[in-house]
């Protein structure tokens, strides 16, 4: 890999505006905070200033850094650099100096998650899990509550945990709702839950959801 060590302004410029295969953004690395798992790099482009995090890796300063950016993470805080981000950028694939670099992210696992839950067993609370899917559209940023088995629960990622439930609704693509909550849960347990329906909501680095319920709250039956 090229190092790029110094840089003058009249290069960077020529190296933004040249790039043939330039993503959504493109910056020169200003800043490199290391953590055990992430690294988080300061981007500087012509008109903006972001931070993005990468699965750990050795980079250096002045380097040219090209990636998608999806939603950021907002106020997010990092114990290890004991520091909060107004917005953070999670990213899986990227450039450096015009080289392709990462590759599919660990944040979560897609294959589909088989829970053996027969329809009709949970009692339903506002919707159904299919439901919430079918009027995902009308029922945007609307708080709603949903009972589910949870099927997988994530701890911590991002500031966040995630939270799977299934009602034995739906087939794949509309039986497993996403749930962000501060909130600690089992895998088999059944929950009340409420939080704000949000759809298509792309975190970045492959991470997209055309419906997902965020902070959510337990509620106690």
């Amino acid at each position: 890999m090229l190092r790029i060590t110094f840089i003058t302004f009249i290069t960077f410029n020529t190296l933004l505006t040249s790039s043939l295969n330039a993503h959504a953004f493109q910056g020169l690395i200003k800043d490199i905070k290391q953590t055990n798992s992430y690294t988080y790099l300061n981007l500087e482009s012509k008109s903006e200033i972001v931070w993005i995090a990468i699965s750990k890796t050795k980079l250096n300063k002045g380097e040219i850094i090209d990636v998608d950016l999806g939603t950021p993470f907002k106020n997010f805080a990092s114990k290890e650099l004991k520091r909060s981000f107004k917005e953070l950028y999670l990213i899986s694939k990227y450039k450096v100096n015009g080289k392709d670099f990462g590759g599919k992210p660990s944040l979560h696992n897609k294959k589909e998650i088989k829970a053996n839950i027969s329809k009709g067993s949970i009692i339903k609370s506002d919707y159904t899990i299919l439901e919430i899917f079918n009027k995902k559209d009308s029922l945007k940023n609307k708080v709603i509550n949903i009972r589910g088995q949870v099927v997988k629960f994530t701890h911590k990622i991002m500031g966040k945990n995630w939270i799977h439930v299934q009602d034995g609704s739906g087939s794949y693509g509309t039986n497993d709702l996403t749930i962000t909550s501060k909130e600690i849960v089992k895998v088999g347990e059944v929950i009340h839950i409420k939080g704000t329906l949000i759809t298509h909501k792309d975190f970045g680095a492959g991470y997209s959801y055309k419906a997902l319920i965020e902070n959510g709250i337990i509620l106690k039956d």
